[in-house]
């Protein structure tokens, strides 16, 4: 009679950890066994925002979070990423108020029956979308990267004064127009 309730207290055990492990994993909580994203970057265009990340060996996809708050409560954006790609286009700027801070988190996902697995979430990195109307066609990353469609810049500096004091040093070029960051705001010379 003992050993009959020992094998059933042995089953009931494993029951109730097999539910458990079930209930764990269909509310999404973080699974040792997905990495966690690391390197997020943003990338700002003049029509468009580029969600980049480091991919996640064996991913099936990806969970993005936008907030207007770094404690994440004022979700502004879920986006779900479902190909292991380390990237995504967001083209619809008028989501973001003109120079309001944002805050962005990533996560990775791997499927196991058709259940969603999640990793931790990656570092919190926060950006800003600054539009004009006329764009120059001068934008800069969340790294401080500039680009630009002209090859023939001298750099970036805080001020105009400062551009033009640099495009006047440079004597092997004759002429020089001041141009300025559509986001940073920081100004530069085109040369020629």
């Amino acid at each position: 009679m003992k050993n009959v309730f020992i094998r059933m207290f042995l089953v009931m055990t494993i029951v109730i950890m097999t539910m458990a492990t079930s209930i764990v994993t269909i509310y999404g909580v973080n699974i040792s066994n997905v990495s966690k994203v690391t390197s997020v970057k943003i990338v700002k265009k003049p029509d468009k925002v580029v969600f980049k990340w480091k991919k996640v060996k064996k991913a099936k996809g990806y969970q993005i979070k936008v907030t207007k708050d770094k404690d994440f409560k004022k979700e502004l954006l879920k986006i779900t990423v479902t190909k292991n790609k380390n990237k995504y286009v967001y083209k619809k700027l008028k989501t973001f108020t003109k120079g309001k801070k944002y805050y962005i988190k990533v996560r990775a996902y791997k499927k196991t029956n058709g259940i969603k697995k999640y990793g931790k979430w990656s570092k919190i990195k926060n950006f800003k979308i600054k539009e004009k109307n006329n764009s120059t066609g001068y934008w800069c990353d969340d790294g401080g990267t500039h680009h630009s469609f002209s090859d023939n810049t001298i750099g970036w500096y805080n001020t105009a004064i400062e551009a033009e004091k640099k495009a006047r040093e440079l004597k092997q070029y004759t002429h020089y127009q001041l141009e300025q960051c559509d986001f940073c705001g920081k100004w530069t010379a085109i040369l020629w």
